[in-house]
């Protein structure tokens, strides 16, 4: 497999966010998994799901843009 210089920015942006907020992005990104499967999963509220992806969301698009 080859890394690009994108998924090595990607994945040091995905260390950089809170255990939570990238918890819930990988449950959704990779798992393709819904709001309500991601709150079962990590015992929390729908709502809080939805906050901590667009948090992550967020984050994600402030840390990949920065050079």
């Amino acid at each position: 497999m080859n890394d690009t210089s994108a998924d090595k920015r990607l994945r040091a942006a995905l260390d950089r966010l809170t255990m939570a907020q990238r918890i819930a992005y990988l449950l959704s990104a990779t798992d393709d998994l819904h709001y309500e499967a991601i709150a079962f999963r990590m015992g929390v509220t729908v709502d809080a799901v939805k906050r901590l992806l667009a948090e992550a969301l967020s984050n994600l698009t402030r840390l990949m843009d920065d050079p």
